[in-house]
C-alpha cells in the first residue's frame, strides 16, 4: 500500500513542478430570461413562440482555449485545454456566488510552455439532458473571440449579448499570470531562492538571481572571504572568515610562521628560522654577543669572543666550551681533539661494513663446503651399492643406449606390477639416505615396511625413487 500512495503523491506534485503559468477565465453573470435555445426552443422542447419556456434550461458551460486562429474554427481541438463545468443552474445565474460541487470560479488552463500572447477563446452555455455527447440542438449560446493577454496584466472585462431583449448575455473576465518562481513575459525563466550548499539567493522580478550578502558567484555559492584576508595564503568556507594554509598565521593569513622551536629569528617564507643579529644556531639560540649582553667580567677585566668556528659547531652537537673571560670554567678542545674524534666517527661505519662482509664470506664458504661433501657422500653411495652403474633420468642417459633401455624398461615393468607406496618410502629416505635405494627383485613392491628397508639395506642391484613416478610408479637404475 505504501508505494501506490508514493506514486499518487509523485502524480500529485508532477503538474505543479512542470506548470510556468496559467490562463484564468471567470465567469461573472448569465442570464437567459426566456429559457430558450439558440434554435429558438425552449430547453424543455415546447414551442418556440415568444413566450418565456414554462421549464427554466439546465444550463452548464463549455470553455475552450487553443492558438491564434484568424478563422475560428469550433470543431478543431482545444490546443490549450477544454473544461466543461458541471450544471450551475437555471436561467439566470450569479456565479461568483454559487457554491456548486466540482466547479472552481476562476476556471484555470495550467501550461508548461512559454505564453505566446495570443489565444483564441470559445465560451458555450449548454442545457444539460444527462447525455454524454452533445448536440447543437442543446446548444443555449456561444462566444468566439480572438485576444491578446499580456503576462501579469489586470483582469480583462468581456461582455457578450445575443439577439434583443430577453436573449441570452454574458459577462466574463481574463487574465494570464506565471506560477510561483517563473519570470518573464512568457513565464519562461525560472527562479527559485535557496539558500544552501547549492547557493545562497533571492530572485530579482525578471527572475535574475540576486545573491545574498556576503556571497558571490554565477548561483551565489563562493563566499566573500575577511576584506583583505590573502587569497594566496588564505580562504574562507563561509562569509567575513579568513583560514589560513598551513605555514601561515595572522588575521589575514599574511605572515609566514617560523620553524617550530625558532627562538631569536625570523622567516620571510614558512618555516624559515632567519637569525637575529648576535644569534646563531638551528633554532637561533646560540648567544653569539656573549660579553655584550652578560658583562661576565668583575673588577675591571676585559671580555672578548674568540669562539671558532670547530667550537660552535662542537657547542650545537652538545660539546662543552669554556667561556672567555668566565672564572672557573672548563677547558676548551683542542684543534689535535676535535680532529681526533672526526676520524674515529669516520672509521665506525668503514668497521662494520668491513664484518658484514666478512661474514657473506664466511656463509658462501661454508656453503660450497656442504655442497661437496654431499657429493662426495653420493659417490661413496654409489660405491657401495656395488655392480655395474648407470645413472638414467627421464630422457638422460650418460651409459650405452643399449644398457640404458633395458634397464628402464625392466624398472617400468617390474613397478607397472605392482603399486610403490610412495610416500612410505619419502619418509624411509628422510631417515637414512640408504633407505632411498630399493631393489631391483619382487620384494621391493611388497606392502611390507621391513622387507622394503631389509632389501634396501642388502640388495645388489639398486633402485632410486624418481621423483617424476606417481603410480604407477617407475623407478629408475643407478
Amino acid at each position: 500500500m505504501r508505494a501506490p500512495a508514493v506514486l499518487i503523491a509523485l502524480l500529485g506534485f508532477l503538474p505543479q513542478v512542470l506548470t510556468s503559468g496559467s490562463f484564468e477565465l471567470r465567469i461573472k453573470s448569465f442570464t437567459n430570461s426566456l429559457g430558450r435555445l439558440s434554435s429558438g426552443q425552449c430547453c424543455d422542447g415546447s414551442s418556440n413562440s415568444d413566450a418565456p419556456c414554462l421549464a427554466p434550461c439546465r444550463t452548464k458551460f463549455r470553455v475552450c482555449l487553443k492558438i491564434y486562429q484568424a478563422n475560428i474554427d469550433t470543431t478543431s481541438p482545444c490546443t490549450f485545454g477544454d473544461i466543461t463545468t458541471p450544471v450551475l443552474g437555471g436561467n439566470s445565474l450569479d456565479v461568483p456566488n454559487l457554491h456548486v460541487e466540482g466547479f472552481s470560479n476562476p476556471i484555470v488552463f495550467p501550461f508548461d510552455f512559454t505564453w505566446p500572447g495570443t489565444f483564441t477563446l470559445i465560451v458555450e452555455a449548454w442545457h444539460d439532458t444527462n447525455e454524454t455527447s452533445r448536440s447543437d440542438d442543446t446548444l443555449i449560446a456561444r462566444m468566439t473571440k480572438q485576444s491578446v493577454a499580456d503576462v501579469g496584466g489586470p483582469w480583462i472585462e468581456e461582455e457578450q449579448r445575443w439577439g434583443g431583449a430577453g436573449s441570452a448575455h454574458l459577462k466574463l473576465s481574463y487574465r494570464v499570470t506565471c506560477a510561483a518562481h517563473y519570470y518573464g513575459a512568457g513565464c519562461e525563466v525560472l527562479c527559485r531562492p535557496r539558500d544552501d550548499a547549492f547557493g545562497h539567493y533571492t530572485c530579482s522580478p525578471s527572475g535574475g538571481i540576486v545573491c545574498k550578502a556576503g556571497w558571490t558567484g554565477d548561483y551565489c555559492s563562493k563566499p566573500r572571504c575577511l576584506p583583505g584576508c590573502d587569497a594566496e595564503h588564505g580562504h574562507c568556507l563561509k562569509p567575513d572568515e579568513c583560514i589560513c594554509h598551513s605555514g601561515w598565521v595572522g588575521e589575514l593569513c599574511d605572515q609566514c610562521e617560523r620553524h617550530p622551536g625558532c627562538v631569536h629569528g625570523t622567516c620571510l617564507r614558512p618555516w624559515d628560522c632567519n637569525c637575529e643579529e648576535g644569534w646563531g644556531g638551528l633554532f637561533c639560540n646560540q648567544d653569539l654577543n656573549y660579553c655584550t649582553n652578560h658583562r661576565p667580567c668583575r673588577n675591571g677585566g676585559t671580555c672578548s669572543c674568540t669562539v671558532s668556528l670547530a667550537e660552535l659547531v662542537s657547542k650545537q652537537a652538545g660539546g662543552h666550551q669554556r667561556r672567555v673571560g668566565g672564572e672557573g670554567g672548563e677547558e676548551a678542545l683542542s684543534g689535535q681533539q676535535v680532529a681526533w674524534i672526526a676520524s674515529v666517527t669516520a672509521a665506525v661505519p668503514l668497521a662494520a661494513l668491513a664484518a658484514v662482509l666478512a661474514i657473506v664470506c664466511l656463509r658462501r664458504r661454508r656453503a660450497r663446503a656442504l655442497r661437496a661433501a654431499d657429493a662426495e657422500a653420493r659417490a661413496q653411495n654409489a660405491a657401495n651399492a656395488g655392480g655395474h652403474v648407470i645413472r638414467n633420468t627421464w630422457g638422460k642417459c650418460d651409459a650405452p643406449a643399449p644398457e640404458c633401455q633395458n634397464a628402464h624398461n625392466a624398472a617400468a615393468e617390474e613397478c607397472k606390477r605392482k603399486t610403490l607406496n610412495t610416500e612410505s618410502a619419502r619418509l624411509l629416505a628422510a631417515l637414512d639416505p640408504r633407505l632411498s635405494r630399493l631393489s631391483a627383485d619382487s620384494a621391493y613392491c611388497a606392502n611390507s615396511d621391513t622387507s622394503l628397508v631389509k632389501r634396501a639395506l642388502e640388495g645388489g642391484g639398486v633402485y632410486v625413487l624418481d621423483d617424476h613416478c606417481l603410480p604407477p610408479t617407475y623407478a629408475t637404475q643407478v
